[in-house]
């Protein structure tokens, strides 16, 4: 009998999902670990598949195209599902994620020498430090934003805007009347949100060069061209 409850208590302490408040990478592995999004062919969830995933890889493609895309730094790179898709020679590409594992099995998979992959978190000063690569055309952050808790929003998002040389910046917004509603109370990892509304985008002026609806009911890909860097 006790050997039971221990179990019980066991199965109980590993089914219930992580509190907003875990650090990120204690976060996303347990969602990862036990597929808490969701996804039948990717752990990332029901985003990075199906008919959202190929919307995501036509407007990549199309971007890449248009704007003459060479080097892409990808930060929420998950298990590479539908990027692995759009990502072709000669283009050079460097995911990130937190998730020890999922990056394994990325180097393990999909490494060479024009694709390579970092396990850091990113919103992190610290591990901010330790990225290898720092200059791209283009910085990729799509459904990340929304999973991330106000400070690690702003650390992230000045990361991206004072540390980094690239030209443009791949981010998916979200536009609804709450959705600034985070800049005045603590935000939850489950809530989308419009960066344009936050302090330091507004004091950017970063020019929206292209903006496509997504599958989603009002989320936005927008591209950006960043223009302190870059030539």
């Amino acid at each position: 009998m006790k050997e039971h409850l221990v179990a019980l208590l066991r199965q109980l302490h590993v089914a219930r999902p992580p509190r907003d408040s875990a650090p990120p990478q204690e976060y996303f592995t347990r969602f990862y670990r036990r597929n808490s999004w969701g996804g039948h062919a990717s752990r990332s969830g029901p985003g990075s598949e199906g008919a959202r995933a190929e919307q995501k890889i036509h407007i990549l493609e199309e971007i890449i195209a248009q704007f003459e895309i060479a080097s892409i730094l990808d930060f929420g790179c998950g298990d590479f599902y539908w990027m692995k898709e759009s990502v072709r020679p000669p283009l050079r590409y460097h995911g990130v994620d937190v998730v020890k594992q999922l990056i394994q099995q990325n180097e393990k998979r999909f490494s060479n020498p024009a694709i390579s992959f970092q396990c850091l978190d990113l919103s992190d000063s610290a591990d901010q430090k330790k990225l290898a690569v720092r200059t791209a055309d283009m910085v990729v952050c799509l459904d990340i934003f929304g999973h991330l808790l106000n400070h690690e929003v702003t650390s992230l998002l000045q990361f991206i805007f004072d540390d980094l040389a690239v030209k443009f910046f791949l981010v998916t917004n979200r536009r609804e009347e709450t959705s600034a509603d985070y800049l005045a109370r603590p935000k939850t990892r489950s809530e989308g949100i419009d960066l344009e509304l936050h302090p330091l985008f507004r004091a950017r002026h970063s020019k929206r060069v292209k903006q496509i609806a997504a599958l989603h009911p009002n989320d936005y890909f927008d591209l950006y061209e960043l223009h302190a860097f870059g030539s």
